[in-house]
């Protein structure tokens, strides 16, 4: 009697075992690619050059193990990971992004040194300064008269203002820039690399069709994408910051197809060198 009450308790053993085998979910490999992706974007140079993009591939990451430990291979947790994947990846790119601005900003101020050390006298170092400035300039007026073609340019107190229709660079309801807005946002990149110490806000606008806070976001994200996609071109990340207004900013009715369409746009805001940046919310 003992001995079959043993095979019986050997077998219960045996069955526990095979059941946690089971629930023991293998992890996915878009969580260890991005676990990896992530060391990776660590041993770079992102710690010191892209500290912001860096941490929100971490907590990007937490939330993909949270999610992993919690629900194991599930559909979901891939897609956590494969985000994380590329936002370790972004941050890793975006500090090889900055210290390459940062060498040619380097090499520009050698370059000017040097012209200065040879100018014989302090008008003729002047003059090659303001040939210089004219000639920036000239190059920045013909970059935005290029942007004419696709966006709205005006003076207004807050500084100079291109609005690009939303239709231009997205899909409805979306934020990926699309593919064909790329030849424009180069543009406004071209432009923008002119103004060298100019500060830059990218606003997003929506209309009102939608819940507040999802036009908040959209907003937010169509502006982020935009100051991504400028910050790949080599714009400093110190100089531009990304806003979402939302539908609290019209510039026309929203009763009408045409006047929603107006109010669906993307506003850049150049203001003076150094200038402080900040949201302005209605």
């Amino acid at each position: 009697m003992r001995s079959h009450s043993r095979v019986l308790y050997m077998l219960g053993l045996l069955g526990i075992s095979a059941v946690v085998g089971a629930c023991a979910a293998t992890e996915p490999r878009e969580l260890l690619d991005a676990r990896a992706a992530y060391e990776e974007a660590s041993r770079s140079r992102a710690p010191e050059l892209s500290p912001a993009e860096l941490q929100t591939a971490k907590e990007s990451l937490g939330r993909a193990e949270f999610a992993f430990k919690e629900d194991g291979n599930e559909q979901y947790v891939r897609d956590l990971s494969y985000i994380a994947e590329r936002k370790a990846e972004f941050a890793r790119i975006q500090s090889k992004v900055v210290e390459a601005v940062r060498m040619k900003e380097q090499a520009d101020q050698e370059l000017l040194s040097m012209a200065t050390n040879l100018a014989e006298t302090k008008n003729e170092a002047l003059a090659v300064e303001q040939r210089a400035r004219a000639k920036a300039e000239e190059r920045m007026k013909e970059a935005l008269a290029r942007l004419a073609a696709f966006s709205a340019i005006k003076e207004e107190a807050r500084g100079t203002v291109i609005t690009i229709p939303g239709q231009v660079l997205f899909e409805s309801g979306k934020y990926a820039i699309l593919r064909n807005a790329e030849q424009s946002l180069n543009q406004l990149a071209e432009a923008l690399l002119e103004e060298r110490n100019a500060a830059i806000v990218i606003e997003g606008h929506t209309d009102s069709q939608g819940s507040d806070d999802f036009n908040r976001q959209l907003s937010l994200d169509r502006a982020t994408s935009v100051r991504d996609y400028l910050l790949q071109r080599g714009i400093a990340p110190d100089r531009i910051l990304a806003c979402g207004i939302g539908e609290d900013r019209p510039v026309a009715q929203n009763t009408s197809p045409e006047g929603r369409a107006n109010n669906r746009r993307v506003e850049v805001v150049v203001k003076e060198p150094n200038a402080k940046l900040a949201c302005t919310y209605p």
